[in-house]
């Protein structure tokens, strides 16, 4: 019983995140300031992203802490990244 229990918290250890952090942000046209919308905005080297709404809002979330690099592509624009540094939730306005 004693190694039954050891093995579950050993499981449910290694299946949670130490620390999740969250990216929120919007992207938006550079001359025109206005939102820019179905922009995907990928996390590099995680298997996280997202697409922003038609008020160019984003939100991930389940992101492990520290330094990430966010890929932000549209078809209509030239494709952008930016490196942030995530410790628990972060606002991140992008400009294509």
């Amino acid at each position: 019983m004693r190694i039954m229990r050891s093995l579950i918290f050993l499981t449910l250890c290694a299946s949670t995140p130490l620390q999740a952090a969250e990216i929120t942000g919007r992207v938006i046209d550079a001359d025109t300031q206005m939102p820019v919308a179905d922009a995907r905005v990928r996390v590099l080297n995680a298997d996280l992203a997202a697409v922003t709404d038609d008020r160019g809002h984003f939100f991930i979330r389940d992101l492990a802490a520290g330094i990430h690099t966010l890929a932000i592509t549209h078809i209509a624009y030239r494709s952008g990244q930016r490196r942030v540094h995530v410790s628990d939730e972060i606002y991140v306005a992008i400009e294509l």
